[in-house]
């Protein structure tokens, strides 16, 4: 069985539903003279797709579905200086460099602390030859 293989079967176990990867397409525009983004596509896994304690700390992004005409856009919080900041990148959305750039830089964050918790909860739920070690009942007494 192929390495991709095995996660998925762990994602399976562990609940975790196909993420993939975070999408953003971009095309680089000028208007009047001055380069800006603008989002052409947005791609990522959806708020209830994702595990509890990932929305609960920060970075954090997800997908937030879109309407009939409308393409949905992706939410992306962090902590700016120990204040809560947010911003989203929406298909058809114009940004300047400097605001594109420093969203980019949070979502990809976001992606690498996901990335993180899950290797780290698939270490301590699987042995080294990926079977499911978190089972079972555990009884404390103190």
């Amino acid at each position: 069985m192929s390495k991709k293989n095995k996660f998925a079967e762990m994602d399976k176990e562990m609940g975790l539903k196909p993420r993939g990867r975070i999408k953003v397409v971009s095309e680089k525009i000028f208007i009047k003279g001055e380069p800006f983004y603008k989002v052409k596509y947005v791609e990522a896994a959806a708020m209830h797709d994702l595990p509890p304690s990932y929305l609960d700390g920060y970075p954090h992004c997800y997908y937030v579905p879109g309407s009939y005409n409308d393409p949905g856009y992706l939410d992306v919080y962090w902590i700016e200086n120990g204040t809560k900041r947010t911003n989203y990148l929406k298909p058809g959305k114009v940004y300047k460099v400097q605001q594109f750039e420093m969203i980019m830089k949070q979502i990809k964050e976001a992606g690498e602390r996901l990335a993180t918790m899950i290797e780290e909860w698939r270490k301590m739920c699987f042995d080294e030859n990926d079977n499911s070690i978190w089972k079972g009942t555990k009884v404390d007494i103190i």
